[in-house]
């Protein structure tokens, strides 16, 4: 019973309840910031896309790419060539396992 008093109360509280409406102007207004965050965008992307905008960041993107390569490319020192030879000699001079187990079977 007391149930049926507490919907029945929550239900009269929608009576008053009216369809809720815009303020005045507020479609015109809404509209107006539409097209104003449009113009913006569209002005950016008008910017980027211009042919020399465009050419100029793709060089400048090779150029960086072109500029680390070569940065990172080292040519060996002679100290490191004389290591480099002195290392190929010793892996030369040592026998491995397996050329062991060909000279004594």
């Amino acid at each position: 019973m007391n149930q049926d008093k507490k919907i029945e109360s929550i239900l009269n509280s929608l009576n008053g309840v009216r369809r809720a409406s815009p303020g005045y102007y507020f479609f015109t207004r809404v509209q107006e910031r539409l097209n104003d965050s449009r113009s913006y965008i569209e002005g950016v992307i008008r910017f980027i896309t211009k042919p020399a905008i465009a050419i100029a960041t793709v060089m400048i993107i090779i150029l960086i790419n072109v500029f680390a390569v070569l940065n990172t490319v080292q040519k060996p020192t002679a100290q490191q060539t004389s290591e480099i030879a002195s290392v190929d000699e010793y892996s030369q001079m040592n026998l491995s396992l397996s050329d062991v187990e060909k000279i004594n079977p």
